[in-house]
């Protein structure tokens, strides 16, 4: 994050196509520092790093402070966004661009209460907010993005137990859910497994093929990703895939198995999954193209079922096929 700070290059953004990008400015609360003709965030990693020390014991007389909410600020800020939107606009061309925005909460829930913040955290909470405001409405008036994820009022609380500490911007699991179900309505499917948007999305759990790395290339040998989910409910996985051998529907898979409480198999058939004598109850991976593109699979869960396994694997493939690690579930309703 420091060395991009300092870089500010976007080509590498430029050169991907099929992903979503996230724009969140929760990060700009932070004054600048001035060196020369450049400008650095002074942002928490940044202070804790060896960089900060040296810039500025080395160059004390030449740095200039830029605190937040000044007039300097939001020149630069003005100025940045009209630059902005020139990048911005050729991504979008590519990649679908999301909006993220939200506001420091003043409330925060320990211990199942709803507590609010005190005395001079919640007077910072307030400024930061003013400052939050002022850089959103320059944003969306040069940057007009398309798409806007921003979570009711109600919803934004923080949370004491947070991963990362409590925070006014560290919220609750339930905040990225809402977050998450808005993002999915928002992104525009590709390949023959689809999802009606105007549904009821809800974030259950992700889960990573391969550990440690951002994707990888399937085999003829599952990798397997277990799931809770609940019996009757409907459920889909959303994950991105990728083939010079495109388009394809019938060369990847998922192997399904369900499992009750005790992890005991549950036998097929399973409702709408399709069967084979050599893998059991599968459904194919549609391949769109050689860039990752999304894939979607619909399945409802059989009586008694706790638990989901899939293995995602090739089948009789001529071609190597990658895909994200990552693997979405959310509940369809």
């Amino acid at each position: 994050m420091i060395e991009q700070d300092f870089k500010k290059k976007f080509y590498y953004l430029e050169d991907i196509e099929g992903f979503t990008i996230i724009i969140d400015l929760i990060d700009e609360r932070f004054s600048l520092i001035k060196l020369q003709d450049s400008y650095i965030t002074r942002s928490e990693q940044f202070v804790q790093s060896d960089v900060c020390p040296f810039i500025e014991e080395q160059f004390a007389n030449k740095i200039e402070y830029i605190y937040r909410g000044t007039y300097k600020d939001y020149d630069l800020w003005l100025e940045a966004c009209k630059k902005f939107s020139v990048i911005l606009a050729r991504l979008e061309n590519k990649n679908n661009i999301i909006f993220h925005k939200v506001f420091q909460t003043k409330f925060y829930i320990k211990d199942s209460k709803i507590q609010e913040f005190k005395d001079q955290e919640l007077a910072r909470i307030e400024l930061q907010n003013e400052h939050l405001a002022y850089y959103y409405s320059i944003f969306e008036e040069i940057c007009q993005p398309k798409h806007i994820i921003q979570v009711p009022k109600e919803k934004v609380i923080a949370d004491a137990n947070h991963k990362w500490g409590l925070a006014p911007m560290h919220f609750t699991d339930e905040y990225y859910q809402q977050c998450y179900s808005q993002l999915i309505s928002k992104i525009n499917y590709t390949g023959t497994e689809t999802l009606d948007l105007d549904l009821n999305l809800t974030y259950t759990k992700s889960y990573d093929l391969f550990f440690g790395k951002n994707h990888g290339e399937l085999t003829d040998s599952p990798r397997w990703a277990i799931f809770p989910v609940e019996n009757y409910h409907k459920y889909a996985i959303r994950g991105q895939i990728a083939s010079n051998q495109y388009p394809i529907h019938n060369r990847a898979l998922v192997q399904f198995k369900f499992l009750d409480k005790n992890k005991h198999d549950l036998k097929a058939p399973y409702q709408g999954i399709s069967e084979s004598a050599t893998v059991g109850p599968y459904q194919y991976i549609s391949i769109n193209s050689n860039c990752f593109s999304t894939y979607v699979i619909n399945f409802i869960v059989p009586p008694k079922a706790s638990y989901v396994e899939l293995g995602f694997r090739t089948w009789y493939a001529s071609e190597p096929i990658n895909i994200l690690s990552k693997v979405v579930l959310y509940v369809v309703s």
